[in-house]
């Protein structure tokens, strides 16, 4: 399963769990809206971190990918030359 997949699913499961919560608690108004306040605080909080693991995240993919292109495009280069060296010889 992907990772995202189990960010999304574990964020669906707070988002019921906290609706429950405030349906079903005894608490007034300002209580509520107080502890939803830090509830979204905490989300905030995870969200941005979540944020920066996909930023380092692709950040070493791109350094994959570019280093994989670069290997690519110098045997693409060397096989040319050879190529060329080879039609040469044979003139």
């Amino acid at each position: 399963m992907s990772k995202l997949k189990v960010f999304l699913g574990a964020a669906a499961g707070m988002v019921a769990g906290v609706v429950a919560g405030v349906l079903a608690a005894p608490k007034s108004g300002q209580e509520t809206r107080e502890e939803i306040g830090t509830t979204v605080e905490g989300w905030k909080d995870v969200a941005m971190q979540k944020v920066d693991e996909a930023k380092e995240y692709s950040g070493h993919l791109t350094e994959d990918v570019t280093a994989k292109v670069e290997d690519a495009k110098e045997r693409g280069q060397q096989a040319v030359e050879g190529a060329k060296e080879g039609f040469m010889s044979k003139r």
